[in-house]
């Protein structure tokens, strides 16, 4: 498409850019595409920063150090990742994720879907108005969401060993799993699964919570 692609060295770090043309009544409707294909052996960190757009990253076979994406406006899609630092900050649109591991992921979204599958890691997630679905292939950390306006659905591994710590201020909650329960009603839920290692703490200020 039209614009300026720039790319340098700085330092240790290579940087690609790419800007519209001068602002005009036309500049919305251009269309433009950025490839950037990177080695399977890279193994260090990337920043992804897009300000309106569409992401889509194939990381099969790659295992990064740190990947921080900053969307302002747009969907991201991600398949097959292995990344010891994953940060995720977006203003509005809708992120899924197809294989995640990491050690740990953090998630902030003021507007929009989260919909993760084939999780691995610890997850922080701050959520201001959407829906937040995760299904973990293994529980071998903490969890920690809090979500402002929308609905929470958590999908664990039978055997997970967890201790959960929920709240809903207008909603209802509720889970699958049989918990040695420290007090449950429809608006919040205590108890312990299996030996109780990984701490599960939810808070949903409007919304529904459900862990199965």
């Amino acid at each position: 498409g039209k614009g300026s692609l720039i790319v340098k060295e700085t330092g240790n770090s290579i940087v690609v850019e790419t800007k519209r043309k001068m602002f005009n009544l036309f500049s919305f409707s251009e269309k433009r595409q950025l490839k950037i294909y990177i080695p399977k052996d890279f193994n260090r960190n990337m920043n992804i920063k897009i300000g309106s757009g569409f992401l889509n990253f194939s990381g099969k076979s790659m295992k990064l150090n740190d990947l921080s994406l900053d969307i302002g406006s747009g969907d991201v899609k991600i398949d097959h990742l292995e990344v010891n630092e994953f940060t995720h900050d977006g203003s509005s649109g809708n992120v899924e994720i197809d294989t995640l591991l990491t050690k740990t992921g953090t998630f902030e979204l003021s507007s929009g879907n989260l919909d993760i599958s084939h999780y691995s890691g610890a997850l922080n997630a701050d959520v201001s108005s959407g829906r937040f679905s995760v299904q973990m292939d293994k529980l071998n950390d903490s969890i920690d969401i809090d979500l402002s306006t929308g609905d929470v659905t958590l999908d664990l591994p039978e055997n997970a060993d967890f201790k959960l710590n929920g709240k809903v201020s207008s909603g209802n909650i509720s889970s699958d799993f049989p918990l040695t329960s420290n007090g449950t009603d429809n608006k919040s839920i205590q108890g312990t699964h299996g030996s109780g290692k990984n701490e599960i703490n939810v808070t949903v200020s409007s919304g529904d919570v459900k862990l199965f």
